[in-house]
């Protein structure tokens, strides 16, 4: 997770920064982005990025849960409802959540795509850390 100095520079640069990563993960995957192409998009000097993450692995680990936790919170009205409506139903609005929250969030959506199809253990790690905190649902 984030250093204590990421959460200490303006929103805007933090906002800057994820993105920067979120574009670079989503188009070139993974394994494949530097951590000297997120710092040349976010317009920052790579010394700062280690004062903010310890290394690509822990930017990565923020990112992934940052957005489970609005994905969660997208998909909370219709998991309210988990009980008071029949299957289907509830099938079939969960996945107009799932594509919406799909088609507002493109780069999350690509990443989340690479972590399910990558036989990477570190990205396999972070999928298990969030399903234990129970930020994933995994029947």
């Amino acid at each position: 997770m984030p250093e204590a100095t990421f959460y200490n520079v303006k929103r805007e640069k933090q906002e800057r920064i994820i993105d920067a990563a979120m574009t670079q993960i989503a188009e070139k995957g993974y394994d494949r982005t530097m951590i000297s192409d997120i710092v040349r998009l976010a317009d920052i000097p790579r010394g700062s990025f280690y004062q903010y993450f310890k290394d690509k692995y822990d930017l990565f680990n923020y990112i992934f849960e940052h957005v489970s936790k609005k994905k969660l919170e997208m998909f909370s009205p219709v998991l309210s409802k988990f009980g008071d409506k029949g299957f289907i139903d509830l099938y079939e609005e969960v996945l107009e959540y799932g594509l919406k929250f799909a088609r507002d969030n493109p780069k999350a959506q690509m990443i989340g795509l690479q972590i399910y199809r990558s036989n990477e253990v570190s990205l396999k790690n972070i999928l298990s850390h969030l399903e234990k905190k129970g930020h994933l649902y995994n029947p």
